[in-house]
């Protein structure tokens, strides 16, 4: 079986194995037949340049080029970004920092290859419905670091919905709920990454049944020409995953009146966690859509001045709320009306929540 497969880990001149002492040698030479058996002989090629003096950790660095909102790019770390190191059934693990550094989690005394793509455990970045990326090394000894550069490529396409994914689950979202987690009784979040624009125009769309026993796409996301728009798209998604999450019953009502709650919602949240990243950033423009407002804007601001897409009043009285605030009057509610009465009593102290009729009905009605 091969649960019962035992894999040395080098480490030391005797491997103990059932409290028995066995010599490094004697299990290399045994390892190496094994690999000519099963037609694993390519590891062995140049076997003598192949054995390391000592064990090795691999390491390494990984970063990506980002476009900025003003234009300018900037090299920054793939955060989150999982890296194996791989030589059959020998396995190590590391995780990019902020810098994107990483270090495995297993030594090695022979070649081995490094692979990474865009999956943590709560989800997984498919490319297009049901295939992977990957990123793969070859047979190497020494440090695996590149920078993730074409904006142009599927790669960097996907490394981006990849940054947004991460921010969301793991990342400093001020208090908002995460988007469904993965779990025993709970499927991995898959999302479709389609390097192709929507003929019918979409950014991106989410279908929660799609979640079924695991193996459909709840949210598909599509080929954007700006890296902060397809980072903004995806956050807009998996908002509206988190809103399915603590909404089930409501957010399923179809209504003109829960469509504008639910991409009202998407549309400010979406802004919000990506304007944490990329400070200039006013969020997608959808115009005077009457569905993708920007009333979340209007709760927050202390200023007076227009909001900057579609506003339809220049002077909006209220202000003070905070994001988590405004996401947790939406629980349970289904219509604009509800989330109005909900932000109302969830925080007495705001002053300004008297005019909250008057910036419901500008943007609404």
């Amino acid at each position: 079986m091969i649960s019962e497969l035992f894999m040395p880990d080098e480490e030391s001149d005797l491997i103990t194995k059932n409290g028995n002492s066995y010599s490094v040698s004697l299990i290399e030479e045994l390892v190496r037949e094994a690999y000519i058996i099963t037609n694993n002989q390519d590891w062995f090629a140049n076997y003598e340049e192949t054995l390391l003096t000592k064990s090795y950790t691999p390491h390494g660095r990984i970063r990506y080029k980002d476009s900025l909102v003003n234009g300018d790019n900037a090299i920054i770390g793939m955060e989150g970004l999982t890296v194996k190191a791989i030589r059959l059934t020998k396995t190590a693990e590391g995780i990019c920092d902020k810098n994107g550094y990483y270090t495995c989690d297993k030594t090695f005394k022979y070649k081995w290859k490094y692979e990474t793509s865009f999956e943590r455990y709560d989800f997984l970045v498919r490319n297009g419905e049901s295939g992977t990326f990957a990123y793969v090394s070859e047979k190497t000894t020494s440090p695996w670091s590149f920078t993730i550069s074409d904006s142009h490529s599927k790669g960097h396409f996907m490394a981006t919905i990849f940054r947004a994914c991460h921010r969301y689950y793991y990342g400093d979202i001020h208090g908002l709920r995460r988007p469904p987690q993965n779990s025993f009784w709970k499927a991995q979040m898959k999302i479709a990454a389609l390097f192709e624009y929507d003929p019918e125009g979409n950014y991106g769309t989410t279908n929660m049944s799609r979640r079924f026993l695991g193996i459909g796409n709840p949210i598909k996301i599509y080929k954007d020409s700006s890296v902060v728009n397809l980072f903004d798209t995806t956050i807009h998604e998996l908002c509206h995953a988190s809103h399915w999450n603590h909404s089930k019953d409501q957010y399923d009502t179809r209504t003109d009146e829960m469509k504008k709650v639910r991409e009202s919602l998407a549309n400010g949240i979406a802004g919000y966690i990506t304007s944490l990243l990329y400070q200039d950033w006013a969020g997608l423009n959808y115009g005077t859509n009457k569905y993708y407002t920007h009333i979340i804007d209007d709760l927050i601001d202390t200023d007076v001045t227009p909001s900057k897409h579609g506003k339809k009043f220049p002077n909006d009285k209220v202000e003070g709320y905070t994001i988590k605030q405004i996401e947790d009057a939406v629980v349970g509610v289904e219509s604009t009306s509800e989330w109005e009465e909900n932000l109302y009593t969830i925080d007495s102290a705001n002053s300004t929540r008297i005019y909250l009729p008057e910036l419901f009905d500008i943007w609404f009605n």
